[in-house]
């Protein structure tokens, strides 16, 4: 499964259309949080869940490495610790430094970001293998950028961190890359890959999350000792938290959901995200994780 950031909507979602059950593998590629309405559901749904794992990401390791530098944390990581209740927040700290960065299959290598041609699996940078800055320079410095076109490790590869097309699909060079990230957290899906088989499943966004959160967040007030959340576009009790004085409702009437994807298919006519000229310039500043 794709970059989740957060999206617990489109998580479910992608987990009924896709037909999993009970004793079915499900790996997340990373970057779970950061971005989306509910980054405490997705932890929590993905770690209580048996046969889940999650490998590591950028954005998990922006925050574990940024809660000993607070001046270092960044607007998607204050949003996020602000949508945490404290022990969660505490839990998920603790968790994601366990994280693994990579994982190898029968029929794939799963990382979350890139891969170095001319090195063995275990002598992979993490910071390649994570997504950040300084491995994408690396590649560059080293004259292997995209990194795709020079990959030589003998297994397909499968990868979320970046969405390499401009029309909203995954990235799929058959038999070799599966770039599966596709933008959930900006109103594009939620995109995973059935194994053995690599069929494509995708469901799309309910809406543009980020730009939601972004205009709520103004009228919120970090200092006030409450929760940051935004109203659930899918209903589901089981995962609804328990209202305490942590929990404070913001959105309402914000853009709606969009219709369900479908199995089998990526789904076409996305809607477009709307312009926002602050999420612009704020995924250009902090374009470079």
């Amino acid at each position: 499964m794709g970059d989740i950031h957060g999206c617990i909507d489109e998580l479910l979602d992608l987990v009924e259309t896709a037909g999993l059950r009970d004793g079915d593998r499900l790996i997340s590629l990373g970057d779970i949080i950061n971005k989306g309405p509910a980054p405490e559901e997705v932890f929590e749904f993905l770690t209580r869940r048996p046969g889940t794992l999650i490998l590591m990401g950028n954005h998990e390791v922006r925050h574990w490495e940024g809660a000993a530098d607070g001046d270092r944390e960044a607007l998607p990581e204050r949003i996020t610790r602000a949508q945490f209740s404290v022990g969660g927040y505490r839990r998920f700290l603790e968790t994601a430094k366990k994280f693994p960065l990579y994982e190898e299959l029968p029929e794939a290598l799963l990382v979350h970001g890139y891969f170095e041609p001319g090195l063995p699996l275990k002598q992979q940078k993490p910071h390649v293998l994570v997504g950040r800055e300084r491995g994408r320079l690396r590649l560059v410095d080293r004259d292997l950028w995209p990194w795709y076109d020079h990959y030589d490790y003998p297994k397909p590869i499968v990868v979320g961190h970046k969405a390499y097309r401009d029309d909203g699909n995954p990235l799929i060079l058959p038999g070799r890359l599966y770039a599966i990230d596709t933008k959930c957290c900006e109103g594009g899906a939620l995109t995973g890959l059935l194994l053995p088989g690599f069929e494509i499943v995708s469901v799309p966004a309910r809406r543009d999350h980020w730009r939601v959160i972004q205009m709520a967040w103004g009228s919120f007030d970090p200092a006030a000792g409450e929760r940051f959340a935004l109203p659930r576009l899918r209903p589901d009790p089981a995962l609804a938290p328990t209202p305490t004085a942590e929990s404070v409702p913001l959105g309402a009437g914000l853009p709606a959901a969009t219709p369900e994807g479908t199995k089998g298919s990526y789904p076409q006519g996305l809607p477009q995200r709307p312009w926002s000229p602050f999420g612009w310039a704020w995924r250009f500043w902090r374009g470079r994780f």
